[in-house]
């Protein structure tokens, strides 16, 4: 293996890139999920056929600097999925609020006056005592 097989890989990796951002702007799930598929694939990959030059050979400057772009780059990419996430998140939230914990609920049946619900819980330390 050269270091051109090396540099192609690098650009395959950086196009991918550039479609996974795309489809994150999109929006599109599936096309999330596939484009994510192949970067993650290419990864690899790439990690295989340095590991098998020797990565002490295969690093050049220039291409730890491309490197450390990509995954600069991946990084950015994250941030945008989490923002993406808690939007959604809020969105569902204000469409369906059942999914909510709510706070304050009762927990059981619905108490009627003295004689209907359950008995209070026990405060404190001590739930029994024994002689």
């Amino acid at each position: 293996m050269t270091h051109t097989v090396l540099d192609h890989q690098l650009d395959q990796l950086e196009s991918e890139l550039v479609q996974l951002r795309a489809s994150l702007g999109d929006g599109d799930p599936t096309l999330v999920q596939s484009a994510s598929t192949r970067f993650q694939r290419l990864a690899v990959d790439f990690l295989q056929m340095s590991n098998e030059m020797g990565r002490v050979r295969s690093s050049t400057p220039a291409r730890m600097q491309r490197i450390k772009r990509l995954a600069q780059d991946v990084v950015g990419l994250r941030e945008i999925l989490l923002r993406r996430t808690a939007y959604v998140d809020r969105a569902l939230a204000v469409i369906v609020p059942g999914t909510q914990k709510t706070t304050y609920a009762a927990a059981g049946p619905a108490r009627s006056g003295y004689g209907g619900g359950t008995a209070a819980r026990r405060a404190g330390a001590f739930a029994a005592y024994s002689a």
